[in-house]
């Protein structure tokens, strides 16, 4: 075989080695990430940015709300900014952590000392607590997680 041949013969088989190599390559990329696509993503996304915005809106009214559970019910108090108290309807979402199938829903309007008794019946445990108020325009949501005695 000539020197040219030679050349020639190596550029091919390099080119070629260089496409299967590509090939192999494109083969365990597919195989490592297949299902990794989530689905529903876009709308999912949409709700998390929801999230964020409510959360951004809460912390930018400055209120603040104290909670406890009973296995009866729960009293939640809400403060504003100046820590005086608020008139506000209030919602409860309670879920058991033991058992997140357990939610339990609730809901009361604040006295005069920014103070509302709802009743709820939980069972004994820790659940997480989703608590909305509203008072006006204004819109409140806050998260705590609490044990129901």
């Amino acid at each position: 075989m000539s020197p040219g041949a030679r050349w020639i013969a190596g550029v091919v088989a390099t080119l070629t080695g260089g496409v299967l190599a590509m090939v192999v390559l494109i083969v365990f990329a597919q195989r490592a990430t297949a299902g990794r696509i989530v689905n529903d993503y876009y709308n999912r996304a949409s709700r998390y940015d929801a999230e964020i915005a409510t959360a951004n809106a809460s912390r930018a009214l400055g209120w603040t709300t104290t909670l406890t559970l009973t296995t009866t019910g729960g009293q939640v108090c809400l403060r504003d900014r100046a820590g005086q108290p608020l008139t506000a309807h209030v919602d409860l979402d309670a879920a058991h952590r033991a058992h997140p199938g357990l939610h339990v829903l609730g809901g009361g309007a604040t006295d005069a000392d920014g103070c509302a008794t709802v009743p709820l019946t939980l069972t004994a445990g820790v659940h997480d607590v989703i608590i909305t108020a509203d008072a006006g325009d204004a819109h409140y949501v806050a998260t705590a997680a609490r044990e129901a005695r």
